[in-house]
C-alpha cells in the first residue's frame, strides 16, 4: 500500500475503520482510501469487502464507485473516487446555500440510497 498510495491526509474515521485522500502513484490519481482498523474480526472483514464489492456494482452518479479491493501486509483496503467539497451537515452548518439547493442535494442522496436499496443494499451508516 505504501509503495503506491501517498497518505495525503485523513478524511474520516468510523466503527470499521478509516479514509484518507491519497495519491495514486501509479495511475497518477487522487483516490479516496478506506482501510479496515487492525482490530477488526471475521465478521468486519467480510463485511467490509462486501462493502468494496457492491458499491463496485453500483452504476449511479451519487454512490462513489470501488476502484481496488487490495490486501498488503494485512492490511485491508479499497479505493474509491475522491471527491473534493464539504458535506451537507457542513453546508447547513455554514448557512450560506439557498434552501432551494439543500433540498437538491439532498434529494439526490435520497436517490443514490433508494438506488442501493432497491439492489437489496443497506447502508449501515444512516
Amino acid at each position: 500500500m505504501r509503495d503506491r498510495y501517498q497518505i495525503l491526509r485523513e478524511l474520516g474515521r468510523g466503527g470499521m475503520g478509516a479514509v484518507f485522500l491519497a495519491r495514486d502513484e501509479i495511475l497518477g490519481r487522487t483516490v479516496a482510501l478506506k482501510v479496515i482498523r487492525g482490530t477488526a474480526g471475521q465478521l468486519e472483514i467480510d463485511r467490509f469487502i462486501q462493502e468494496a464489492r457492491a458499491t463496485g456494482a453500483l452504476d449511479h452518479p451519487a454512490i462513489l464507485p470501488t476502484y481496488s479491493l487490495n490486501q498488503d501486509s494485512g492490511n485491508l483496503y479499497f479505493t474509491m473516487e475522491a471527491v473534493e467539497g464539504r458535506t451537507l451537515a457542513q453546508a447547513i452548518q455554514d448557512g450560506d446555500l439557498p434552501l432551494r439547493e439543500l433540498v437538491r442535494a439532498l434529494a439526490s442522496v435520497a436517490r443514490g440510497i433508494a438506488y442501493a436499496h432497491e439492489r437489496g443494499l443497506l447502508h449501515r451508516d444512516l
